[in-house]
């Protein structure tokens, strides 16, 4: 993602140290923290030097990578890339670390809400196939924001905290989209 934007979420990928030449150490430089991420798939064409790379689980929890290369391979001549190798720095000091919320997401399956809110209400239902939502997650319905502090799944219902992360409280639709932040 640019720092002005998110383009990709969840992105299943592997991180691997990019060693420093040998020659290079041995006579005193100091070479970067470089990492090589493969990405599975061809799908993200829009990756670019530049990008950060924001890391949601794993390891590298928290860090963020400078996208320095992109490299793209293939498995067999004139078929579609099987993935994309990128070489990224961590960036590791305060001022490369500017804080890059990533936007809401969809929740696996999706879920909507099932009664109209009003501004009065912390207890509501919710629509879903399965029961993704759970206790301590942060939801947006709208532009609120709110805090999930109960989950009943047997009957698809939810407690929640308004007003979360101080956004204004609101009424909300039945049917409204529920985003997992």
């Amino acid at each position: 993602m640019r720092a002005d934007v998110t383009r990709y979420t969840n992105i299943r990928a592997r991180i691997a140290n990019e060693s420093n030449p040998t020659v290079l150490s041995m006579q005193g430089f100091e070479g970067k923290d470089l990492h090589r991420i493969i990405l599975y798939g061809d799908h993200y064409p829009a990756i670019e030097r530049e990008d950060i790379a924001l890391v949601a689980s794993g390891r590298w929890t928290g860090s963020r990578f400078k996208v320095v290369e992109v490299r793209y391979s293939s498995v067999l001549p004139g078929r579609q890339r099987a993935h994309t190798q990128l070489v990224a720095e961590r960036l590791r000091y305060a001022h490369e670390n500017v804080d890059i919320e990533p936007a809401p997401a969809d929740y696996d399956p999706p879920v909507t809400v099932g009664l109209a809110f009003t501004l009065g209400t912390i207890t509501t239902t919710y629509v879903s196939a399965g029961d993704p939502i759970s206790v301590w997650d942060i939801i947006q319905i709208d532009s609120e924001r709110m805090l999930v502090v109960k989950v009943t799944p047997s009957s698809n219902t939810f407690t929640l905290g308004r007003g979360y992360q101080g956004t204004t409280i609101a009424t909300h639709a039945s049917g409204a989209p529920i985003l997992k932040v």
